[in-house]
């Protein structure tokens, strides 16, 4: 059933189709380009790479899409906001290094502790975790995006605790900034793109 925010839980039967939908939104992400240079394997390899993290999503966080699946929100809850080898098994990503390429693969194993330690620096205590949120491009500027994070927002106001992402465009920021996140730091990797973090303390 459709809550408040038009919004629905993710089930399997929706996912493919939400995949689909949501690694057109991160096609020209900085992250995905800097992966996968070339835009005909990106687009096969995002497809994949988003679908897997959905699947982690509706084990272990809580996964939501709006009834068109024209969108996704993946929240980690506090307490399970490490990504554990044996949960990424069991959500398909140990395929990542035959699916996506090893090259792809090893920019993304290089960059993941950086953004890792970043998340611990900033998020140390119980806090909600965005791990995507991606609306097809056909639905951005309707307010798609806006409702899956209030979604989510309004949990961890409830529970009153934090919320932490973190992101590569500059437009991401913009429009976290005025839901209540700060920029925490700007993360300049050796290799890879610039990334923001970002905290959104309860109320905000």
């Amino acid at each position: 059933m459709t809550n408040a925010t038009g919004t629905v839980p993710l089930i399997r039967s929706l996912a493919d189709r939400a995949a689909e939908a949501t690694s057109h939104a991160f096609f020209n992400d900085p992250l995905y380009v800097w992966m996968v240079p070339d835009p005909d394997r990106r687009r096969v390899i995002g497809r994949w790479f988003t679908r897997r993290a959905m699947e982690y999503g509706m084990r272990y966080g809580v996964a939501r899409t709006t009834d068109d699946a024209a969108g996704v929100a993946i929240w980690l809850p506090p307490g399970n906001t490490s990504m554990t080898p044996f949960r990424t098994f069991r959500a398909g990503f140990t395929l990542a290094p035959f699916r996506m390429g090893f090259r792809a693969f090893s920019r993304f194993a290089s960059l993941s502790p950086t953004l890792d330690r970043a998340h611990n620096r900033h998020a140390p205590g119980r806090h909600y975790y965005l791990l995507l949120l991606g609306v097809a491009p056909s639905r951005q500027g309707c307010g798609v995006g806006a409702a899956l994070l209030e979604e989510g927002l309004t949990r961890a106001d409830t529970e009153g605790v934090p919320c932490y992402l973190d992101t590569m465009t500059d437009a991401n920021v913009r429009f976290y900034e005025k839901r209540g996140f700060c920029v925490a730091e700007e993360i300049h990797p050796k290799e890879g793109p610039d990334t923001w973090a970002m905290v959104r303390e309860p109320g905000a």
